[in-house]
């Protein structure tokens, strides 16, 4: 199937987990037993150790976001699963930055994405647009799920993420979207703290746009992440906010153009392991852009689907010298219209594979006013 199931969630917290769990039930397994398989070929770590670790997040999770302990609650209670395996997943981000996750210097983060973003004195439509690759674990891509929340108390919102999982991407009626790129662990920290699958998804919930902000900036970030946010009210925002333990930074856009792949780009940071693919793709992205007048949808995908430096290009390809477990590859692409409110979604790296426009279930929500 080259399309990516979307699922409407609705109700308190408990029964949008309920309803999640029961709908996603395969996938979820497939999740989960991916996960297991993938921490029990690391050094030092396995499974269980996962599950156990997951556990020290609870009290951050409860403090942040205690309607979302609800939700993974349903969740696991209407797909068969243990709670511990749902926040595991959850949590996959942080834990993965333990002790025996990384191969020191030769180890290739795995989320190793591109995006891009225009304002729209720089689109052709004049809106606020932003696009992405997903690159990721190849063996994922079949855990993907579009997710609707339906809010009463907020703007509806859409999340593309893995299945279990809270969310990863996305944006909503209020017109704020989410693109965000993984980055290297420069210190070793503590990884315990908020779980960035939460962060997310309190941030694509907000509809209040410096409540989004402070989303991001009211934490300490365990695993450092790029957050690319948009916003497509009136002459629009954007901005990319580089955050990891130590606090964050922000990259404003150049002439109404941002654009980011998996190294900081703030000041004061030295590149340290494998970054070249890194490196490609951001040169890359700049170079097919930087001529570029005027942007649009069009010319975004064009650049995503750039293979200059394959197998690990703007459009990622499955690399036979790593490890199979660790092969990376783009699981998708993605396209928010900021000012429209519109959401389309590519399944795979296969340029051939039709971008879907996922719709509103209650269009009349759009441009309500969220405070």
């Amino acid at each position: 199937m080259n399309t990516f199931k979307k699922v409407v969630l609705s109700g308190t917290p408990h029964e949008r987990g309920v309803t999640y769990g029961r709908e996603c039930r395969e996938l979820i397994d497939r999740t989960i037993g991916d996960y297991e398989r993938y921490f029990n070929n690391k050094p030092n770590l396995s499974w269980d150790y996962a599950i156990q670790m997951a556990a020290k997040f609870i009290p951050a999770i409860e403090a942040f976001a205690p309607e979302l302990m609800e939700e993974m609650h349903g969740i696991a209670e209407s797909c068969g699963r243990s709670f511990d395996e749902i926040l595991a997943i959850n949590c996959r981000s942080e834990l993965l930055r333990f002790e025996g996750s990384h191969d020191d210097r030769h180890h290739k983060d795995a989320e190793e994405c591109s995006c891009i973003g225009a304002l729209p004195e720089r689109t052709t439509n004049g809106h606020v647009l932003t696009a992405q690759n997903w690159d990721m674990y190849y063996w994922a891509e079949e855990h993907g799920v579009v997710l609707e929340i339906l809010q009463d108390n907020g703007p509806d919102c859409f999340c593309l993420t893995e299945a279990g999982q809270l969310a990863r991407y996305g944006m909503n009626q209020a017109g704020v979207g989410l693109a965000i790129n993984s980055l290297p662990r420069e210190i070793e920290t503590d990884p315990i703290g908020v779980p960035s699958a939460i962060v997310r998804r309190k941030f694509i919930s907000t509809g209040n746009w410096a409540e989004c902000l402070d989303i991001l900036f009211s934490i300490r970030h365990m695993a450092p992440m790029n957050f690319l946010v948009s916003n497509g009210n009136l002459h629009g925002d954007m901005m990319c906010i580089e955050a990891g333990a130590n606090g964050a930074q922000i990259l404003y856009p150049e002439n109404g153009l941002t654009y980011h792949t998996n190294h900081f780009l703030s000041q004061g940071h030295l590149l340290y392991g494998r970054k070249g693919s890194s490196v490609n793709r951001y040169n890359t992205i700049k170079r097919l852009l930087s001529g570029k007048e005027k942007i649009g949808i069009a010319d975004m995908i064009s650049v995503l689907n750039c293979t200059f430096g394959a197998p690990e290009s703007v459009l990622n390809q499955r690399n036979s010298r790593d490890k199979e477990i660790e092969q990376c590859a783009t699981l998708a692409c993605f396209i928010i219209d900021a000012t429209e409110r519109r959401f389309w979604v590519r399944k795979g790296n296969i340029r051939e594979n039709p971008f879907v426009e996922y719709k509103w279930s209650r269009p009349d929500k759009i441009y309500a006013e969220w405070r």
